[in-house]
């Protein structure tokens, strides 16, 4: 999806978003993130459990089992099998599949939060800041809502936006999704919330952000 998103489809997000800026203080930032993290250490694991299997198995089926055993020749071999599996279990396509969803979710949760504090989306005046982030490998979707939202808008409401927006993953139009969870906080966050003069600043840039 990052690689895939144009220019115009920018532009048209960006004015999506400033149309709802327009009419209240509610300050959104949208982000696309390729991957929340490399999984390096997860695919060294599965490699050398992967590697140490494959040489128990060849010794079994190959070789005298108990007097082929050797510390010295093995663990090189084991290492560099193991490595080997790692970095082309990285490079599959089905490595998203393979990865623990709950490994995954873990790590896109630290990275939605490490974005709501570099975006600094808490320092809104009217603390009503909006961060939607998109995990491409993982097929997440996290909304956060500051603290000006509280006892307005329902959680509830933020989980079921992120469910909408994780929907486009397949499409081939990518981000149409996102253009229409905007209209659904227009339609109804919106009117939630008094409006404000056009002259009004605009306290957050709006422009998409790629990681």
């Amino acid at each position: 999806m990052v690689k895939n998103i144009t220019e115009a489809f920018e532009e048209k997000l960006q004015t999506a978003i400033q149309e709802i800026e327009s009419e209240s203080h509610i300050e959104i930032v949208p982000v696309i993130s390729e991957k929340a993290s490399n999984y390096y250490a997860w695919s060294l694991v599965f490699g050398l459990v992967t590697s140490f299997a494959l040489l128990l198995a060849v010794k079994f089926f190959f070789w005298n089992f108990w007097h082929s055993l050797s510390f010295v020749y093995d663990l090189p071999v084991f290492v560099l099998v193991g490595y080997l599996f790692a970095y082309l279990l990285r490079k599959s396509p089905f490595f998203r599949l393979m990865v623990p969803r709950n490994l995954q979710r873990q790590r896109v949760v630290t990275q939605a939060e490490a974005c709501f504090a570099t975006e600094r989306v808490f320092e809104t005046s009217h603390r009503l800041g909006i961060l939607i982030c998109v995990f491409e490998f993982e097929q997440m979707v996290l909304v956060f809502a500051d603290k000006g939202f509280e006892g307005i808008v329902e959680n509830d409401f933020w989980r079921k936006l992120g469910v909408t927006l994780a929907k486009n993953f397949d499409a081939k139009n990518p981000g149409e999704e996102f253009i229409e969870a905007l209209l659904e906080i227009k339609e109804k966050v919106l009117p939630l919330f008094p409006s404000v003069n056009e002259g009004h600043k605009n306290e957050l840039p709006d422009h998409l952000r790629k990681k």
